[in-house]
C-alpha cells in the first residue's frame, strides 16, 4: 500500500513525472530556450540605438565630404552597417536562429524578384510623373545631361548604391526582424499594423513631414509588407523599396521623403500640395493612393503562383 493514498495509480497507468515540467518564466521561454519575444525586441532596440549613438559620435569627430551626394552615401553606409550589425547580433544571440530565416534564403527567383520590384516601382513613378505632367502640376527646370555625361553617369551610379543600401537595412530591420518577431508575439495582423506605423512614424522627423506624409508612407510601407507576405522572402520588398527611392528622386526629380537629390529631370511641383505632396514628395499627396493600388496589383500578378507566408520566421528552414 502506498504511504499516501493520493499517490496511488490505476493499473496500466504511470505516475506523472513532475520533474519534467518546466516552470513558466517571465523572461525566458522554456520550450524555446531563449528570451521571450518582447524582451528580444526590447534588447534589439537598445542594441540598435546604442550602435547608432556610437556611430553618430564617430561621425561628429571626423570631417564629412562637402559634396552632398557623397555625404549622403557615407551616412547611408553607416546606417546600413548599424542596422545590419544589430540584426546579425540579435538574430544569432537573442533569437538563436539563422539570418536566412528572416526571408533572406538564396532560393527561388531571387534576382528576378529584386529586378521586378525595382522596375515595378519605376513604372509606377513614371505613370505618376506623366499624370502630373499632363495636369500641368509639375515643371522641369533643366536636364541633367546638358552637362558632362560622365558626371551624370557617376551620380546615377552612386545613387543606385545609396538606394539599395537604404532598402537593404530598412527592410531587414522593419519587414525582417521587427515584423517577423512581433508576428510570434501578437499575431500577423497586429504585427503588420505596428511595424508599418513605426516605419511611418520615424519619417516624421524628415524635413517637410506632416501627418499626411506619415499616412502615405504607411500605405507605401504596406506594399513592401505585401511583397514579403506573397513570397515569404524580403528580396521583392528590397527591390520595390530601392526602385521607389531611385525613380522618385534621382530619375524623376521628386523630393524623396522631404529631401532633394541629384536628378536627371529636376522637377518642381506647381500643383496643390494636397495632391502632389509638395516639398515632401508624392507620399504626402493624394497621388500616392492610386499608385499603391497599382503596386499591389502588380505584386499580386507577379506572385500569383507563390504559396506566400504560411509559417513564422522561426519555423522556416
Amino acid at each position: 500500500m502506498p504511504s499516501n493514498p493520493t499517490e496511488a495509480t490505476l493499473p496500466g497507468t504511470s505516475r506523472p513525472e513532475a520533474s519534467t515540467k518546466r516552470p513558466r518564466s517571465f523572461f525566458f521561454h522554456p520550450e524555446e530556450g531563449r528570451l521571450r519575444v518582447g524582451w528580444r525586441i526590447a534588447l534589439f532596440v537598445v542594441l540598435l540605438a546604442g550602435l547608432a549613438t556610437v556611430v553618430s559620435m564617430i561621425l561628429r569627430a571626423v570631417p564629412l565630404p562637402e559634396d552632398r551626394d557623397l555625404r549622403m552615401a557615407l551616412l547611408v553606409a553607416m546606417a546600413a552597417t548599424v542596422g545590419t550589425t544589430a540584426v546579425l547580433i540579435a538574430r544569432r544571440f537573442l533569437d538563436k536562429r539563422p539570418l536566412r530565416t528572416l526571408g533572406l534564403a538564396w532560393r527561388g527567383p531571387v534576382v528576378a524578384d529584386v529586378v521586378f520590384g525595382f522596375l515595378l516601382s519605376g513604372l509606377s513613378i513614371g505613370l505618376l510623373f506623366g499624370g502630373l505632367w499632363g495636369l500641368g502640376w509639375i515643371e522641369l527646370s533643366a536636364w541633367a545631361w546638358e552637362g558632362q555625361a560622365s558626371a551624370v553617369i557617376g551620380r546615377i551610379s552612386l545613387w543606385v548604391g545609396i538606394v539599395f543600401l537604404v532598402s537593404w537595412w530598412e527592410e531587414l530591420v522593419f519587414r525582417g526582424y521587427l515584423l517577423q518577431n512581433l508576428q510570434q508575439g501578437v499575431g500577423l495582423v497586429v504585427a503588420i499594423l505596428l511595424t508599418t506605423s513605426i516605419f511611418a512614424g520615424v519619417h516624421l522627423v524628415n524635413p517637410n513631414a506632416t501627418i499626411w506624409s506619415a499616412l502615405g508612407i504607411f500605405c507605401i510601407g504596406f506594399t513592401r509588407v505585401y511583397g514579403w507576405l506573397r513570397t515569404g522572402q524580403l528580396w521583392l520588398s528590397i527591390g520595390l523599396h530601392a526602385g521607389w527611392n531611385f525613380f522618385q528622386g534621382p530619375v524623376f526629380g521628386f523630393a524623396v521623403s522631404g529631401r532633394n537629390t541629384f536628378s536627371l529631370l529636376p522637377t518642381t511641383a506647381t500643383g496643390p500640395d494636397w495632391a502632389t505632396g509638395g516639398a515632401f514628395g508624392p507620399e504626402a499627396g493624394a497621388v500616392v493612393f492610386p499608385v499603391v493600388v497599382f503596386l499591389l496589383g502588380g505584386l499580386y500578378l507577379w506572385t500569383r503562383t507563390r504559396t506566400g507566408v504560411t509559417q513564422t520566421a522561426d519555423s522556416a528552414p
